[in-house]
């Protein structure tokens, strides 16, 4: 065990040093796109980040940002790069634990072999399983960007090498680290209340009552950095989700109380829902290795009684994050659910690998005796961390739904954001030399000064924040979140973050919006989807459509007590139907005139065809941006925001101009196929639409709203 102890050590900094230096090379150059800028500009700015408020990864990656603040992009702050090789320094040390845990194991196990026969057996399997890990897919693509999904793959690996070497070691005082790291880790991601029944076993095995009361301080003083959530929150920060300066807002916060509530897997009551949702799980942990290297686990199995407790515990973490993630999330099995759902896995897969270098040890001792046969074996292991590499290039199914892994040269986050606040101003100082110039000198213009923006999807909210508070592009422009104005502590936020500087819908007005979406629920005049139901002595909106029909109203009561001080602009995300005919095309977005317009002006759809045709074309022809499948969906509904505004006006035209050129920049959307479906629909051109939606089915085969869609354009097509 000692000369163990020796040789993982060198491993852990070999995958870690190899891992971080792939990670660097492939980073992001600046924000990226999903939730990218709002996290950075939490920690740039030391505020709070979206549910549940992850307070030990804003300290840390404000600790980043800082160290590498001297790092500019196109002139500007770019506090994100900082932030994005925090990503990758995180995520290179879980590659480097995996590497130090299989090592030690294989080492202490390999009984009646010679030493150096012993020690090249840990340092390769070792060193195989963290590579595996560090170049699979999902996890080298989460490590070159500002997310916090390293840090958590970090606390739990950190966890079970804490575990293995309290178990390995044959001490008590291991525990002590375990409970803190679960204060930690629970705060770095909800899901690591998966590791309690490990660490329930650890202390059943060496624990004693009498360490209870220091555990327990242990664990506290691990959720001791809640407490930074309302003192971050009482600082008016741009970033401040949950307005966590209040009782109401922390729990609001934490509890994740701004998104869905979770409805789990009825595993017993539909088992064959469950049975789907693991085999696709089975099948993406399958993707990230190959399923031959992946069968190369199963031999750990049959080493699990030696190693004590940490072997099953092992096992047992590796079913705990596999069922019980999927259980918790009970995903709906189209491509667009699994590409959020993928990085909620990631654990798993650093289990996974674990259990491959176990596996590969187990060969290692049953070829031991045949030295040519061992040899052989070797070398094959050595190469088996570029099977995920040659996937990379070759798998074009997997880089189709959920993108590449490398963002070296991605400046697509940096492009959607300034390219709408700037306009053309911004497009033109991004070209490059010998690019096509723009087809118009004056379109499209900038933002005016001061103007509002509504943001709608998440990089069109959370790109611009980071554009307008941390890189410094226009800090004029007032950003609103159009799907939170329904949220009570989103508004308590702008209160306090503008001030007077704009008017904003007072708490009277929140109560008026409930009331006037009750009486128009009464009246029938709401889209199918929205309702409300009691709750005791309380009135609850229920389903998406409902929230934002109460968004729709404060929207206009924002739009109306402003619209004569600013420009308002919108990135549209939901369809908010008293805006048609107020909006006009804008570059990449729309403009809300104060006014509604009686028509579009011919010459201003004609600019935007031209300008789109550039734009798009721009983008096709960079092969980054056919492997980003984030900048594919989020330029894709921009385009698809412009030609809903011109199937409103009955311009139909136009509208299927549009929206087959979302398509072109982003053929897997759901919603440009369905806008496109119900556009030809509307033209008799059951055919075509069928012919769209077909597609769009076999390209998305877990999709069942597709089939359901299909199946009435069918109907319809049968009673025309």
């Amino acid at each position: 065990m000692t000369s163990g102890s020796h040789t993982s050590p060198p491993v852990f900094w070999l995958v870690s040093g190899i891992s971080l230096l792939l990670y660097t090379i492939t980073l992001a150059p600046s924000v990226t796109l999903e939730y990218s800028g709002s996290l950075v500009t939490a920690a740039d700015s030391l505020g709070v980040a979206n549910p549940p408020g992850y307070p030990v990864w804003t300290l840390l990656a404000w600790f980043f940002q800082k160290l590498f603040g001297f790092v500019r992009y196109h002139g500007a702050p770019n506090p994100a790069w900082g932030v994005n090789f925090m990503s990758a320094f995180f995520g290179s040390l879980s590659c480097g634990l995996v590497a130090h845990m299989v090592s030690r194991s294989v080492r202490s196990e390999s009984r009646g072999v010679s030493d150096p026969q012993a020690s090249c057996a840990a340092w390769i399997a070792g060193t195989s399983a963290g590579l595996l890990f560090a170049f699979s897919p999902f996890m080298w693509a989460q490590s070159v960007i500002a997310e916090t999904n390293t840090l958590n793959v970090f606390s739990v690996v950190l966890f079970l090498a804490l575990l293995q070497g309290g178990v390995l070691d044959d001490g008590k005082r291991f525990l002590y680290p375990l409970a803190f790291l679960l204060g930690i880790g629970f705060l770095n991601s909800p899901t690591f209340v998966l590791m309690i029944p490990l660490f329930a076993a650890a202390w059943a095995k060496r624990g004693t009552w009498r360490q209870v009361p220091a555990l327990l301080l242990c664990l506290a003083l691990g959720l001791l950095p809640m407490a930074y959530l309302p003192l971050a929150s009482a600082q008016n920060p741009p970033v401040n989700w949950g307005y966590a300066r209040t009782l109401d807002g922390f729990i609001h916060l934490v509890t994740r109380g701004q998104y869905e509530h979770m409805t789990l897997t009825p595993v017993f009551s539909a088992p064959d829902v469950f049975l789907a949702q693991m085999a696709t799980y089975i099948r993406l942990l399958a993707a990230q290795f190959s399923t031959p290297v992946l069968v190369l686990g199963i031999p750990a199995l049959f080493g699990m009684r030696h190693g004590g407790l940490w072997k099953p515990a092992l096992l047992a973490a590796f079913l705990l994050y596999g069922t019980g993630t999927t259980i918790g999330m009970n995903p709906p099995l189209d491509h667009q659910t699994l590409y959020y759902c993928r990085v909620v896995w990631i654990p798993s897969y650093a289990l996974a690998a674990i259990l491959i270098g176990l596996g590969l040890g187990w060969i290692f001792s049953a070829a031991s005796r045949h030295r040519p046969v061992l040899a052989s074996v070797f070398f094959a292991a050595l190469l088996l961390p570029l099977v995920p590499l040659v996937r990379q290039q070759r798998d074009r199914e997997l880089v189709r739904v959920y993108g590449g892994s490398s963002q070296s040269g991605h400046d697509f986050g940096w492009q959607f954001g300034r390219h709408q606040l700037e306009g053309l101003g911004g497009i033109v100082a991004d070209l490059q030399p010998g690019e096509t110039p723009l087809p118009a000198r004056d379109y499209p213009p900038p933002l005016e000064r001061g103007a509002l923006l509504f943001g709608g999807t998440d990089p069109g909210r959370f790109v611009p924040t980071y554009m307008i508070f941390s890189a410094g592009i226009r800090p004029d422009v007032f950003l609103l979140t159009q799907n939170a104005l329904a949220d009570r502590t989103y508004l308590n936020a702008l209160r306090d973050l503008y001030g007077g500087a704009i008017r904003i819908p007072s708490p009277a007005d929140a109560d008026a919006a409930f009331y006037q979406y009750m009486e128009e629920l009464q009246a029938g005049r709401l889209p199918p989807g929205t309702g409300a139901k009691p709750q005791g002595d309380r009135v609850t909106v229920q389903g998406v459509a409902g929230v934002m029909a109460i968004n729709g109203i404060l929207a206009r009561r924002f739009f109306e007590a402003n619209k004569d001080r600013h420009a308002f602009y919108i990135e549209e995300s939901y369809v908010i139907p008293w805006m048609f005919p107020h909006l006009a095309p804008h570059g990449l977005i729309m403009r809300l005139h104060a006014e509604p317009l009686p028509s579009l002006p011919p010459e201003l759809v004609n600019q935007d065809r031209a300008f789109w045709n550039w734009y798009s074309r721009r983008l096709l022809d960079r092969p980054a941006f056919l492997r980003d499948v984030a900048a594919r969906r989020s330029f894709c509904k921009l385009r698809c925001a412009i030609a809903g505004l011109y199937a409103y006006r009955g311009l139909f035209d136009e509208a299927e101009y549009a929206f087959r050129q979302a398509l072109a920049l982003y053929p897997d959307s759901p919603e440009a196929n369905y806008r496109l479906a119900d556009v030809l629909m509307q033209r008799r051109k059951f055919n075509d639409a069928e012919a769209v939606i077909a597609a769009c089915l076999r390209a998305d085969p877990g999709n069942d709203k597709v089939r359901s869609f299909l199946e009435l354009i069918r109907r319809a097509a049968a009673g025309q």
